[in-house]
C-alpha cells in the first residue's frame, strides 16, 4: 500500500497491535464505519436537505430520493457525522447511536452484524469512547485516498492479525489475493473468446464469500477482458463480521447495490443424495482424466435433462440457465437433449423449451 493508504493502514494495524482482549471487536467495526463515513460525507449536506424536502412534503417512502441525492445504494439521515460526533463529547455515546440508526436499511443491516449498541456501551463505560472514536476520525478512508483494492488488503490484515492473535486460522475467513488472483486466471482461462462476445452475461458465485476477494477479483478479471460484460456477483458468508464487510464493500461498489443485495448471511451448503437406476444411471455416461485420474461423469445433455428432472430441488432457474449455457456453448445436440429427456421422463417438461431455442 502506499500514500494515504500506507499511513491508513499503518494506524490501523498499529492500533491493533497495541490493543489486545475484546478490541478486535471494536476496530474492523469502526474501520467499516469510517469508510462509510467518509464515502457519505461530500453529498451528506444534499441528502439532508432532500429528506427536510421530502418530509414536508409527507412522503413516507423517501428511499429511491435518497440513494439519488446521496450518490450510492445507501445513505444516512442523521445530522452526524465523526467530525460533529467529536464536537459534542458529552453526548457521544448517545449521538453515535443515533448517527447508526439513521442509515439506511440496508447498511443498517450491516452494521448491527457488528453489535454495535454493546461496542459502544463498553468504551463508554471505560472511557475510551472518544479517544478511539477520534483515532479514527484523523483516518481519512475515502476512496479517493484508499482505492477498493487496497481498503480489501486493509481488511484481510486486520482479520489475519486477529485471527492470528486468539490462535486461529486466518484462512477460515479469507484467501489471500495472490491465491485468489491465481484461481481466477486457471478458472477463466481458455475463456476469452466466449467472455469477448458482444450483450454477455455471467454470473459469479462464492459459496464462502469471506471478506468477497474472489468475488470481486473474478468480476474485475471479466471485466478487463470484456468491459461491457454484465457480471452479476451471488455469494453468501456465515461469518457476521466478514459478512458486512463484504455488503459494505459491495453496497459502496456496486451499480445500486445490486450485487450487494445478492451476498447473504449464513449458509446453504449441504450434500443432497439422488438415486438412479435403469437407463437413467447408466446412460449418457463419460470417461474423463482430471489430474491423472480416471472418472466417470455424466455428459452435457444427460446433466441438463437431470436438472429439469430435480427442478423442484434446485429451481428452475438453474435447469434454464444449464440448458443455456450448454447450447450456447455448442455443447450439446438437439438430438441428445430429447434423448436424455426421454430417458429421464421429462419430454414433456423440456418441451416448450427445446421448442423455444430451436426456433430461436
Amino acid at each position: 500500500m502506499q500514500s494515504a493508504s500506507t499511513s491508513c493502514g499503518a494506524s490501523l494495524t498499529s492500533f491493533v497491535t497495541t490493543s489486545s482482549g475484546k478490541y478486535q471487536d471494536v476496530i474492523l467495526p469502526l474501520t467499516v464505519l469510517r469508510r462509510i463515513d467518509c464515502v457519505l460525507e461530500p453529498t451528506k449536506n444534499a441528502v439532508l436537505k432532500r429528506n427536510g424536502e421530502l418530509k414536508e412534503l409527507g412522503l413516507e417512502n423517501r428511499d429511491a430520493q435518497l440513494r439519488k441525492a446521496s450518490g450510492y445504494a445507501f445513505y444516512n439521515t442523521s445530522r452526524y457525522d465523526f467530525r460533529k460526533l467529536l464536537a459534542d463529547a458529552p453526548g457521544l455515546a448517545a449521538n453515535l447511536r443515533n448517527y447508526i440508526a439513521r442509515f439506511s436499511p440496508n447498511m443498517r443491516e450491516v452494521l448491527d452484524r457488528f453489535d454495535f449498541d454493546n461496542t459502544i456501551a463498553r468504551l463508554d463505560d471505560a472511557g475510551l469512547l472518544f479517544l478511539v472514536l477520534e483515532r479514527f476520525g484523523s483516518i481519512d478512508l475515502h476512496p479517493d485516498a484508499v482505492d477498493n483494492h487496497e481498503m480489501g488488503e486493509i481488511f484481510e490484515e486486520l482479520i489475519r492479525r486477529f485471527n492470528e492473535a486468539l490462535n486461529e486460522n486466518p484462512g477460515e475467513h479469507f484467501t489471500p489475493r495472490e491465491v485468489i488472483q491465481l484461481m481466477v486466471t486457471l478458472m477463466l482461462a481458455g475463456t476469452e473468446d466466449e467472455l469477448g462476445q458482444p450483450h454477455i452475461t455471467r454470473t459469479v458465485y462464492d459459496p464462502c464469500a469471506g471478506s468477497g476477494g474472489m468475488l470481486t477479483i473474478a468480476k474485475q478479471r471479466v471485466l478487463e477482458i470484456n468491459p461491457n460484460a454484465d457480471v452479476h456477483l451471488f455469494g453468501q458468508e456465515v461469518n457476521p463480521e466478514t459478512w458486512a464487510v463484504t455488503k459494505a464493500d459491495l453496497l459502496i461498489t456496486s451499480q445500486q447495490g445490486r450485487d450487494a443485495e445478492n451476498i447473504k448471511f449464513g449458509s446453504s451448503l449441504s450434500v443432497r443424495v439422488v438415486r438412479f437406476s435403469g437407463a437413467a444411471l447408466t446412460e449418457g455416461v463419460e470417461h474423463q482424466v482430471v489430474g491423472k485420474v480416471p472418472v466417470l461423469v455424466y455428459g452435457p445433455a444427460k446433466t441438463v435433462a437431470d436438472c429439469f428432472k430435480y427442478r423442484n430441488k434446485i429451481g428452475l432457474d438453474v435447469a434454464l440457465e444449464a440448458l443455456r449455457d450448454a447450447w450456447r456453448q455448442r455443447r450439446v445436440t438437439m438430438d441428445e437433449l430429447w434423448h436424455y429427456a426421454q430417458v429421464c421422463r421429462v419430454a414433456n417438461v423440456m418441451r416448450p423449451y427445446l421448442d423455444w431455442i430451436e426456433w430461436r
